[in-house]
């Protein structure tokens, strides 16, 4: 005879779904059980065993969180035996390679960089400033491994939505300690983000290749991104650029969407890419009324004054 599992099916349940919640922190897995319990689950007598099967708590409390939901600082697990090493380490290795990748495209590894990314087809994209051409150059695509949530921004803690917008990136955003191999932090929310009451925390590019809010890329290629930021600041670029699209924002895509709830945020969000688009320059952004405003850029030259 079979041997009867101590659990039955609801609380086996409850225990697979508060796992998922601890992993965004623990103080998340309480609200979680208290919001939604009564709701989906038996009433609260559910044994003590099943809560046996997560996470032990202290390796909880180690866990970060891309969407802000946890107790630590996000993305930082000081544990980590390689610490800051690991990120001197991977800039060690690429930066002859990226500086080669970046001569074989006719631009220089000191001017500034751009990075563009598009939800849709899970690819960030690297451009670099081209000094003769006053305008930016295309370096690299790299493939997002992933992303959660659906097209659409993010606008509050816990909901594992990926970020869409314009955001800005500045040396303390680098996060070499990085439970999720390296990362740097994307600056969300922005103005514009804070001006629609749109909330959250530690939204990361990072490696390992899982996402709760943020763009997850494997190892070698988020090491390769890390150190063209990194010598992105060592060059004295006071930041770098980074725009978050649902997908390519052209007339056509748009007006595909002009159903969806978030037509209207989206269409905020094309003049910017249009820009970008046609003159290759990252447009001077500002936020009016909870909605994108872009414009050229008064000075060209100057692409690393602030745009938020």
């Amino acid at each position: 005879m079979a041997r009867r599992s101590g659990l039955d099916t609801n609380q086996r349940l409850l225990a697979r779904d508060i796992k998922e919640q601890m992993k965004l922190g623990f103080r998340s897995a309480i609200t979680w059980i208290g919001t939604f319990h009564a709701r989906t689950y038996r009433p609260l007598a559910v044994p003590l065993r099943a809560l046996a099967l997560v996470l032990p708590l202290g390796a909880v409390l180690t866990l970060s969180s891309c969407t802000g939901g946890g107790l630590d600082s996000g993305a930082i697990r000081t544990t980590d035996n390689n610490g800051p090493d690991r990120a001197q380490v991977a800039v060690a290795r690429y930066r002859e390679p990226v500086q080669r990748m970046f001569a074989s495209k006719g631009v220089d590894f000191s001017q500034p960089v751009f990075m563009r990314a598009i939800k849709q087809d899970s690819v960030i994209e690297l451009w670099a400033k081209d000094k003769r051409r006053s305008g930016y150059k295309l370096v690299k695509r790299y493939e997002v491994c992933n992303y959660s949530g659906a097209l659409g921004p993010k606008t509050r803690p816990g909901d594992l939505q990926t970020p869409e917008g314009f955001y800005e990136v500045r040396a303390h955003n680098m996060k070499p300690q990085s439970q999720f191999h390296m990362s740097f932090n994307l600056g969300f929310p922005n103005a514009h983000d804070r001006s629609r009451g749109w909330a959250g925390s530690n939204l990361m590019v990072h490696g390992d290749c899982t996402s709760e809010g943020c763009f997850a890329m494997r190892d070698d290629p988020m090491e390769e991104i890390y150190t063209v930021a990194s010598l992105n600041f060592e060059a004295g670029n006071g930041l770098f650029y980074f725009h978050s699209f649902p997908f390519r924002m052209t007339d056509k895509a748009l007006a595909a969407q002009k159903e969806h709830p978030w037509y209207d945020f989206w269409a905020s969000l094309q003049p910017g890419y249009e820009i970008f688009e046609r003159q290759r320059l990252v447009p001077q952004i500002s936020s009016q009324s909870g909605r994108y405003i872009a414009a050229l850029p008064t000075d060209p030259s100057a692409q690393t004054a602030s745009n938020n």
